[in-house]
């Protein structure tokens, strides 16, 4: 569980107490900044929570021992800062190293670009070779899809799925062609596997908001993803189990405890360009 990884990173554990004390003097007295981080719809947008955040990353260069170039900005499509992940991961004497890499030179997904095994994760032996029995349909930049359609979602709906889709591309996660020869550019001349796309909307929401999924089980490209470990996410057993460790080692009568939701944190990991081809979505 995530309490027991810890002892994983003996060194680590130390030393990221000097790290948490001194992102807790930035803190001291400034309730102004927590207030912001906890209630505002974009914590960002005030200059206070900016200001903290910038000597919250100076302390980490200090702490850690990095340089002024470790600040800077890795990836045009990623607010993470690569270079300054892989200065603590480094300092914590972190194994899985090659996270970092990926905010810089993009990540791999186990179809063209193998993803590392480093022993965080028990091996999966299922997971070692694609399924042979489902093949890929790959097209091309002169291919007719004049027949090709999205689930009824979409194709009831259009406007909502470009608008959804432009958001993406403002904040540099898609990018939007007129053609399919100019994405085959783009991708260096690769064949082009295409994904259909369905919208949900999201309860609740007025005005209704949506949410966009990409099925890549239907064209059969999850099956073909190599992947050598099992992924093992933390049970309910395992949230308890901390919480128990922590009323044994604190000397109050209650535990605080917090969710930390990273908006779209999964498309902070830009892609190695060589899987590019294999996310393609046409619509109207």
């Amino acid at each position: 569980n995530p309490h027991l990884s810890t002892r994983y990173l003996p060194h680590g554990i130390i030393k990221f107490k000097k790290l948490r004390e001194s992102f807790e003097r930035i803190l001291e007295g400034r309730p102004q900044v927590v207030d912001a981080i906890l209630s505002a719809e974009d914590p960002l947008a005030d200059s206070v929570v900016r200001c903290a955040v910038e000597e919250g990353r100076m302390a980490i260069l200090r702490v850690a021992g990095g340089c002024s170039s470790d600040l800077l900005p890795t990836h045009e499509c990623s607010p993470v800062r690569g270079r300054l992940l892989q200065l603590l991961v480094s300092y914590s004497g972190d194994w899985d190293s090659d996270v970092p890499r990926w905010y810089t030179d993009g990540c791999p997904v186990g179809l063209e670009v193998p993803i590392p095994v480093k022993g965080v994760f028990p091996t999966e032996a299922s997971g070692l070779e694609p399924d042979s029995e489902c093949s890929l349909s790959f097209i091309d930049g002169s291919s007719d899809l004049s027949g090709y359609s999205n689930y009824e979602s979409v194709e009831d709906n259009p406007d909502a799925v470009i608008s959804l889709l432009r958001e993406e591309e403002s904040k540099g996660f898609c990018t939007f062609y007129e053609s399919l020869s100019d994405v085959q550019k783009a991708v260096d001349g690769d064949p082009l596997v295409l994904t259909k796309v369905a919208i949900v909307p999201k309860a609740g929401t007025v005005p209704k908001k949506y949410r966009l999924i990409c099925d890549a089980r239907r064209n059969n490209l999850n099956r073909h993803v190599v992947v050598r470990e099992h992924l093992v996410l933390p049970r309910v057993i395992d949230a308890v189990t901390d919480v128990c460790h922590l009323m044994s080692a604190s000397h109050g009568d209650h535990v605080d405890a917090m969710v930390i939701d990273f908006e779209s944190a999964f498309r902070t990991l830009p892609l190695d360009r060589r899987e590019l081809h294999y996310h393609v979505v046409k619509v109207k």
